[in-house]
């Protein structure tokens, strides 16, 4: 008897119909009852159910064989899991007249199967891993893989669905890439197709921290919106696990089970999390497969579109008669292309790898550099003219250059010598013109005035008047000859020729010395003067006409403008050119009158002699600049405005 309570495994001894008789201490901690409980029990109260059917077919074999091995069976104990045991049974003696009775030999095998267990699900594991990462190494497609992915977690997990989401980080929303589930699952369309992150706090901090979170349907403290979510979608356990890149999260894995609450092994979550690492893989090379295929489409066509390009460029080229040259910063020729003219190949000269400054002359080689670092400084084409001494007379080019990278740019140079002489022919002719025309303008104001001057010498000359009569008469001539003085002294001004040079004139210090001159006239007027001067750089000019041309724009808005009213003037830079604006409060101009305005003797005032726009004009013009004259908005007053370039102004003669 004592061996019997000394042995290690469990022990019992029952009647042939499985009755226990004595019981082992060891059997006692496999079925976790006292001894006393067990004693007494049928053996068959301590087998499983599932078991029981064939605990009866055991003991009808024991009846012919003696004893029975190896025998599995799940037998009921205090834990609420069942207890797998190995049971080996044989029959023993008793005394004649008494049945046999049958020795149990019971060895707890739970801690066995269940590493058994986790073997097997570990090699199921290893072998989905192995196909998951075999289908991606088959470039299978992203829809399959993800399929295959969502089917194998889902399965591993022993939950009927899966959902794996695509995140978008600029618009933080996860739009559904994949659905596995039973055919029911998804009739009701439960799963949107673009979840708001802001909407699921969870979710989020799923995705931003990187932790895989579990949920159930009673879980105390559970997140609200996931609980909604969860009863939407009518689920009672959710998994949420990252799906993680090269440290960068790109989607979520969502595992639901509808049927029952449950909790998930670390293990579990590890391999799931492992698997839907996987799948981010698939997702971040699909889409760089899908990029490279994009760009190599986009560069194929661009390709294809540059040598079209190419082609066309090669026959624009070939069509343009001029010289074409590529020269670098430093002003070392790269290419060229010849043009038609022969006069521009020979007076140029280019050899490939030569510099500028040994093939031309040194004042037309620093021309053409100056205007090489204007190009590449500016981004702006520059267009500059300059003249040659040819055997046959001296020609005249205009070259024209744009950038062309970021060291180098394009030339184009033509011989514009026949449009220079065909320009000059035209200013001849139309200083001819306006000779003509101010010739019959001026006789036509000068005889007003010799009729009156003749008239009223006749007067005195034919008839006996007193002197109070005669004075007043010869007054009147007087006055008449006055007349024909201050028509004719703007006039020979303005034909006068100009011996007086250009020099640097700053125009800001010469408009404060005219308003310095009308100040008492502006006072009078009750004009009040207002200034807005930006900086802007000197320009070269004659200031005794620039300071005509300030003056009778003043005079003019003085006369203009209502009294307690304002003259604003102002300078600024535009496009390469200083501006010079002077606008007053006056009455605008009549639209018809606009066009006239700068014409000779044409002005809208009693006593007018219609010169001072149309000397003022000129006076511009020969500076190489513009004057010009607007309506503002709303009638509210006319601005004049004066642009004077700031480039190629040496060429102009004075």
């Amino acid at each position: 008897m004592d061996i019997f309570n000394t042995i290690p495994y469990g022990c019992l001894r029952t009647d042939s119909t499985g009755l226990i008789r004595e019981a082992n201490p060891a059997a006692t901690d496999i079925f976790g009852l006292p001894q006393n409980e067990l004693v007494g029990s049928p053996l068959v109260k301590l087998i499983d159910d599932v078991d029981q059917a064939i605990f009866h077919q055991q003991l009808k074999r024991l009846r012919l064989e003696p004893q029975i091995k190896d025998w599995e069976v799940r037998v009921k104990s205090a834990q609420l899991s069942p207890t797998y045991a190995k049971i080996a049974v044989a029959t023993a003696d008793n005394p004649e007249d008494q049945p046999k009775d049958l020795l149990w030999f019971i060895c707890d095998i739970t801690a066995y199967k269940e590493s058994v267990a986790q073997i097997s699900q570990h090699d199921h594991q290893l072998l989905t891993l192995q196909f998951v990462s075999s289908a991606i190494a088959s470039n299978t497609g992203l829809q399959n893989m993800l399929d295959y992915v969502s089917r194998a977690m889902a399965k591993l997990l022993d939950v009927p669905a899966c959902a794996i989401s695509e995140w978008d980080t600029e618009t933080n929303t996860l739009p559904l890439l994949i659905e596995y589930g039973p055919d029911d699952w998804w009739d009701d369309d439960l799963l949107e197709e673009v979840y708001e992150l802001q909407d699921f706090p969870l979710t989020r901090q799923v995705l931003f921290e990187r932790c895989a979170q579990q949920l159930t349907i009673n879980q105390p403290n559970i997140d609200q919106a996931e609980l909604e979510y969860m009863r939407e979608i009518n689920i009672k356990t959710l998994l949420l696990v990252p799906m993680e890149f090269q440290n960068r999260v790109v989607g979520l894995v969502e595992l639901m089970d509808d049927q029952v609450e449950r909790t998930f092994t670390i293990a579990d979550i590890i391999f799931v999390r492992l698997l839907a690492n996987l799948a981010a893989g698939t997702i971040e090379y699909a889409r760089l497969y899908q990029q490279v295929q994009q760009e190599l489409s986009e560069r194929i066509l661009a390709e294809e579109e540059l040598r079209q390009s190419e082609s066309r460029n090669k026959a624009l080229l070939d069509t343009i008669p001029d010289l074409v040259f590529q020269i670098t910063r430093n002003g070392y020729y790269v290419d060229c292309k010849g043009g038609d003219s022969l006069d521009v190949n020979a007076a140029f000269g280019i050899e490939i790898g030569k510099n500028v400054t040994d093939l031309l002359p040194p004042e037309i080689a620093d021309l053409i550099l100056n205007n090489i670092q204007k190009t590449v400084q500016t981004r702006q084409m520059q267009i500059f003219e300059y003249q040659l001494q040819r055997p046959y007379g001296v020609q005249d080019y205009e070259t024209r250059m744009v950038a062309n990278g970021t060291d180098e740019v394009i030339g184009i140079v033509q011989n514009i010598t026949t449009r220079k002489h065909a320009e000059q022919k035209a200013i001849h002719e139309e200083r001819l013109a306006a000779l003509g025309q101010l010739a019959a303008t001026l006789a036509h104001e000068i005889n007003n005035p010799l009729q009156a001057v003749q008239s009223h010498l006749d007067i005195v000359l034919n008839y006996a008047l007193d002197p109070e009569k005669s004075r007043l008469h010869l007054t009147i001539i007087r006055n008449q000859i006055e007349r024909l003085h201050s028509i004719m002294r703007p006039v020979l001004n303005l034909s006068r020729p100009q011996s007086t040079p250009r020099q640097h004139v700053s125009v800001v210090e010469l408009i404060e010395q005219v308003l310095i001159l009308v100040e008492k006239k502006l006072e009078l007027n009750k004009l009040h003067v207002s200034t807005d001067f930006q900086e802007v750089a000197p320009v070269l000019a004659v200031t005794e006409q620039l300071t005509q041309v300030f003056l009778n724009l003043i005079l003019n808005a003085i006369e203009a403008a209502p009294p307690n009213s304002h003259l604003q003037i102002a300078t600024f830079n535009k496009n390469e050119a200083i501006m010079i604006t002077f606008t007053n409060q006056g009455p605008p101009i009549a639209l018809e009158m606009m066009p006239h305005i700068f014409e000779l003797f044409y002005t809208t005032k009693s006593e007018g002699s219609g010169l001072g726009l149309w000397i003022s004009r000129n006076l511009i013009q020969q500076h190489g600049a513009s004057l010009s004259a607007e309506n503002l908005a709303d009638n509210e007053g006319v601005v004049f405005s004066i642009q004077l370039p700031t480039v190629s102004i040496e060429a102009l003669t004075p």
